[in-house]
């Protein structure tokens, strides 16, 4: 059975914890839903909309409940995202090259979301980059350093997508994400391949799942191959092994500080 590590499953819900005392405890925790691939939850009719990219965005925000949330979203081509930044008079790092989506905070606080546009073509892959990029931004709200510290940031905002009802997209697209800094201007730049991969992910969705109770078998259909194996032996380890843990987490009100 395909688990990941002890420490990583440790860790991951710690960072559940992390998240819940931070963003509402579990009684807001239960309001969000599991987001799927389906016309439920996102009712777009035409494939090749040349805005789709954009009503795709407004949707993943509208599910995260961030649709008031002050941002601009940008295309680049897949190259240097810098001059999208410089655009709008905000600072770049020269490090930053051909990334999926970028997260970037500027001194005065303007928050700008990048995506590649040719990942229109991938419409799964495109909100999975969507819901890290606005996992960011939620996260970037939390006053306190996830568990395991400013190292643990990158992983962190992978769950937090989980979290935020996005584990589906999250465990078929596996992502790296690479912190950048330049004096005044932070930000997290994307790409494929997946700082927490599909075994860690997969669990990460087993955790939401089991904490809202959903019914398991509809979520496996929406997986792809490995996500979906994976899944299936953490719903297992969940439900045999972690049962203290997750009454924990449903114990969980607000952090006042």
């Amino acid at each position: 059975m395909a688990l990941p590590s002890n420490e990583m499953i440790s860790w991951l819900f710690e960072t559940y914890s992390w998240l819940l005392s931070n963003l509402g405890g579990f009684d807001a925790f239960k309001k969000t839903k599991l987001v799927t691939p389906t016309p439920e939850h996102f009712p777009i009719r035409k494939s090749h909309d040349p805005e789709l990219a954009e009503k795709l965005f407004e949707i993943v925000r509208a599910h995260a409940g961030m649709q008031n949330w002050p941002c601009k979203l940008q295309a680049h081509d897949g190259g240097r995202v810098s001059h999208i930044l410089s655009k709008h008079n905000m600072p770049h790092s020269s490090s930053e090259q051909s990334a999926a989506g970028t997260f970037s905070v500027s001194q005065d606080r303007a928050v700008i979301i990048t995506y590649r546009h040719d990942q229109v073509n991938h419409p799964v892959s495109l909100i999975a980059t969507f819901a890290h990029e606005l996992s960011h931004y939620l996260l970037a709200t939390i006053p306190n350093e996830p568990p395991g510290g400013s190292d643990a940031i990158e992983p962190a905002t992978d769950v937090g997508a989980v979290f935020m009802g996005f584990g589906i997209f999250q465990a078929n697209s596996a992502f790296s994400f690479q912190q950048f800094s330049d004096g005044i201007m932070q930000g997290w730049s994307s790409s494929r391949l997946g700082y927490l991969g599909e075994l860690e992910l997969s669990y990460a969705l087993a955790i939401f799942v089991s904490l809202h109770q959903i019914d398991p078998d509809p979520v496996k259909r929406h997986l792809d191959t490995n996500p979906k194996a994976y899944f299936k032996s953490s719903i297992k380890d969940v439900a045999r092994s972690r049962p203290g843990e997750l009454e924990r987490l449903r114990l969980i009100e607000i952090h006042k500080g």
